[in-house]
């Protein structure tokens, strides 16, 4: 699915492919995200109730569980897009890459991820802790403003995630960070096969594509070098170095080239 797709026919296939399994991903991490989310804004509500308006103490009260429940999404992200360039290595080996044996590819990817993990699980959960306050305290001013009591600013509160605030929060981290995540996971797991290849952007082809990422489309590099989306400099299609405009709700996928010389695999 990953590897040596050539057609547009069956790029096409692979990125649907990979799109669905990033589908149904989404759905657990929308939910898990959804619940964090309203329990903090819950917590925040039952302090404005008895007059505490320390929505930053709240925040940072429950920023380790955030960071615990992201990590353990990502960690579910990783497992399914490991095991799935792995089977796909499995059944190139039998051809075209030859009969050398890969050891210690799992090893060799989750000490990768594990890192990657640590480090976005915390810059997330930072940009999401300020979105929560931003609301809050929104919410608590103009309560402040109407002259509104402890209990109706706490009611007011809680009332806003039933408007579904939370849940379009939601629905927007769990496609980004899904995204960010098996994108980094693939491109981790293929580095780990240590054959050579060289890297295809493609993006998806509707009228819902940026035409950055339209005109992205087809761009190869090597591993180690980036993409260039819009005059960013991109590793990956959701690179959290990227920009918001660039990388929310992205849809694009990296497919893999064998880099070969005098018509053998070259093995790094």
């Amino acid at each position: 699915m990953y590897f040596d797709v050539n057609t547009a026919r069956a790029k096409a296939r692979a990125q649907a492919a990979v799109v669905r399994q990033q589908i149904l991903l989404e759905r657990g991490f929308r939910r898990h995200v959804k619940a964090l989310l309203d329990h903090q804004w819950r917590v925040a509500a039952g302090h404005a109730k008895h007059g505490v308006f320390d929505v930053e103490h709240v925040v940072n009260s429950l920023r380790g569980l955030l960071i615990k429940a992201l990590s353990e999404q990502y960690t579910r992200v990783g497992q399914l897009f490991f095991l799935s360039v792995e089977s796909s290595f499995a059944s190139r080996q039998k051809g075209s890459f030859g009969a050398k044996e890969q050891k210690g590819m799992a090893e060799e990817f989750w000490q990768a991820f594990h890192r990657w993990i640590l480090t976005q699980a915390r810059v997330k959960v930072k940009l999401m802790d300020m979105a929560t306050v931003k609301g809050l305290r929104a919410i608590i001013s103009a309560g402040a403003n109407n002259g509104d009591s402890y209990a109706v600013t706490a009611e007011n509160i809680w009332a806003s995630t039933g408007a579904g605030v939370n849940l379009k929060r939601a629905f927007k981290i769990a496609r980004t960070e899904v995204h960010a995540a098996s994108t980094y996971a693939v491109n981790e797991s293929v580095r780990s096969t240590r054959v050579k290849f060289e890297r295809e952007w493609v993006s998806m082809a509707d009228e819902r594509t940026r035409v950055d990422h339209q005109k992205a489309n087809g761009q190869r590099r090597s591993m180690d070098e980036p993409f260039d989306v819009g005059g960013e400099k991109l590793m990956n299609p959701g690179d959290p170095k990227g920009s918001a405009g660039t990388t929310i709700n992205c849809r694009c996928v990296v497919l893999y080239h064998t880099v070969r010389a005098g018509g053998r695999v070259q093995w790094v």
